[in-house]
């Protein structure tokens, strides 16, 4: 091989590169699916984070830098969302649906390149598609590029064939939930495959179509069950001040708990300013 032989790819082709293997590593996922899996979606992240790096480029090449004074580093992939979705910027607006979808699959490749962990192929195989969608409408919707100008159509039959698989899955789960009388009220949407398959009755928290489980806690004022990042803490509401050292508090507005769901959080916190200014200007009697 020549020693001078070089190769230059543009962030566009590398994210390209990158997809392509991917999809290379997800079709041949049944031969070894825990191998397969595992490098499919840390290739497909790659891939979306270098599409956001390519946009940023093409919006200003500085802005890829995460000090754009020191340009040493590049930003990584929430950094990089940030800026796009700065109106300033990139004015790329993320439903913070799509951010947390996104957010998660960097977690999941962190935990993947630098610490123990757990991939179920059902599980595995719902996050490389929830991911694909994002990575395909991000290059079709900002990058003006199709799919099938980077993926081979055969390739990408064979993909559907996997993603038809997966509805199958779902469909199976919905009879489960049936057969097994599961009260449709204690069924919600995952989070991971957004079928309506994940059951919280009997503290199961399992998604019956990607085996996806959380913890889901319950609120303490209307009773319902939500999943952990559906929850607030209010505690900050409440008087309180440090003795000895420690946190004491002293006025807690009659709430033995401090957390909630949203909706309820802001009944609460109306509840307790209601309180404080009773405590401030009580109503005097002549």
């Amino acid at each position: 091989m020549n020693g001078s032989t070089e190769i230059k790819l543009s962030l566009l082709d590398n994210s390209h590169a990158f997809m392509r293997e991917a999809v290379a590593y997800a079709i041949s996922a049944k031969d070894d699916a825990r191998k397969k899996w595992q490098f499919a979606i840390l290739n497909l992240v790659q891939s979306l984070e270098l599409s956001l790096k390519s946009l940023l480029f093409n919006i200003h090449p500085i802005l890829i830098f995460e000090n754009i004074d020191s340009p040493k580093h590049t930003v990584g992939p929430l950094q990089a969302l940030d800026r796009l979705n700065n109106p300033t910027i990139g004015n790329v607006v993320s439903s913070k649906v799509e951010w947390q979808r996104i957010q998660k699959a960097i977690e999941l490749r962190n935990q993947m390149t630098h610490s123990e962990f757990i991939l179920r192929p059902e599980y595995a195989t719902a996050k490389f598609f929830e991911l694909f969608a994002i990575v395909v409408y991000f290059q079709a919707q900002h990058l003006k590029i199709e799919v099938e100008a980077i993926i081979p159509e055969s390739t990408l039959d064979e993909l559907l064939a996997i993603e038809k698989a997966i509805k199958e899955l779902a469909e199976k789960a919905k009879q489960r939930i049936t057969d097994e009388g599961i009260d449709s009220e204690l069924v919600y949407e995952c989070p991971n495959c957004q079928n309506y398959s994940f059951v919280i009755q009997d503290d199961i928290n399992t998604c019956y179509t990607c085996r996806y489980t959380a913890e889901t806690f319950e609120c303490e004022k209307c009773g319902k069950f939500f999943f952990e990042w559906e929850m607030e803490d209010f505690s900050n509401e409440f008087d309180d001040d440090y003795v000895d050292g420690e946190g004491v508090v002293y006025n807690n507005y009659g709430y033995d708990y401090y957390s909630a769901c949203t909706e309820c959080v802001a009944i609460i916190k109306d509840d307790i300013a209601e309180q404080q200014m009773e405590y401030e200007h009580p109503s005097r009697n002549f």
